[in-house]
């Protein structure tokens, strides 16, 4: 109903829980229906990953009796994960009967890494997810060149921006990649990167990144912050910095920075890790009172249960200090295995 509707894009219309009919295939590609696939999670380790858990789940089922119920086939598909290898059909058909590609990772931020439980998987990292979701399309079935134009073209196409992204032709953006091997003999050659052109300026791959979106490291003097104009530090508040379009759509970071209201009263916090401890107290209630020799004190709040076993030689501590992108500031005392959350109170 939508494709006969006249809609321009499909976000992920290979994930269904059944296969595509081939006269709604048909319609797709008659209609020049832009689909975006998640080929980044279809194939490549993530494929691989699932024919030898599915291989595994096949030996455990070979005792078990044979399925009677629509309830045991769901759940013996379940353990199958062939509703996995159904969105992966849908793709390879799609691609096959012709249907415009472009690719759709579901790439995200997430958290800070110091943060994650488990470490994100890069085939939904930003920047490599979308080179692994590239090299998937072939292993779906596309050719070298289709694979390359489905990103660059078709993508520039999805987002309403092909005037000027998208190809090289004069007049729009110059964002070129130059690679040193050739990407039409073999697809992974897109990962040979030599030179990046943004907006027609060659860009210094050695000083990236120029804007951090994390920063873990040692912490800095508010003056050091202050004095630096070089790069935003994820360690001031999200308004520090404000992005401005331009003519040119080229993202800019306006110069200007807001004070903080407690300039006066107190300098600039600091975060990082390795930061040396002069003191640790502990409240009647049993929440911790941290003193770091840059003179900053932070209390553990009383909303945070976190249990904490401090080391008995307490005279050359160290604390990791951090700050996430919505506000809320941890401390971890070294030797210690877990972090729990402060408020400044000098």
């Amino acid at each position: 109903m939508a494709v006969e509707a006249g809609i321009d894009l499909i976000q992920h219309p290979e994930i269904l829980s059944r296969e595509y009919p081939d006269d709604l295939i048909d319609l797709i590609v008659e209609r020049g229906v832009l689909c975006g696939l998640r080929s980044n999670t279809l194939t490549g380790g993530w494929w691989q990953e699932h024919l030898s858990r599915k291989a595994e789940a096949e030996e455990s089922l070979r005792e078990v009796p044979e399925v009677r119920t629509s309830a045991e086939r769901r759940q013996r598909d379940d353990s199958l994960n062939l509703h996995y290898e159904t969105q992966r059909r849908n793709a390879e058909r799609l691609i096959e009967a012709g249907c415009r590609v472009t690719i759709a990772t579901d790439n995200y931020q997430g958290r800070a890494p110091e943060f994650r439980k488990e470490p994100k998987p890069e085939e939904q990292e930003a920047g490599i997810g979308s080179i692994i979701a590239i090299e998937g399309l072939v292993e779906l079935g596309m050719t070298e060149m289709q694979a390359i134009v489905a990103a660059t073209r078709n993508g520039a196409i999805a987002a309403g921006r092909l005037a000027s992204l998208g190809t090289i032709e004069v007049g729009k953006n110059a964002d070129l990649l130059l690679l040193t091997e050739n990407p039409l003999d073999d697809i992974r050659n897109i990962r040979t990167l030599e030179h990046v052109f943004a907006q027609g300026r060659l860009i210094d791959l050695g000083a990236l990144p120029g804007k951090r979106v994390f920063f873990r490291g040692q912490g800095r003097t508010s003056a050091e912050i202050v004095s630096d104009s070089s790069v935003v530090p994820a360690t001031m508040p999200i308004a520090a910095a404000t992005i401005v379009a331009t003519a040119t759509d080229e993202p800019q970071v306006a110069a200007d920075r807001p004070e903080s209201a407690d300039t006066d009263s107190q300098a600039a916090d600091v975060f990082g890790s390795d930061i040396p401890v002069a003191s640790i107290s502990e409240t009647q209630r049993g929440s911790l009172i941290v003193e770091l020799e840059n003179g900053q004190v932070w209390r553990q709040l009383n909303s945070d249960n976190t249990p904490v076993v401090l080391p008995a030689d307490r005279t050359t501590l160290t604390a990791d200090l951090n700050k996430s992108f919505l506000g809320s500031v941890t401390l971890r005392i070294e030797g210690t295995a877990r972090s729990f959350k402060v408020r400044r109170i000098r």
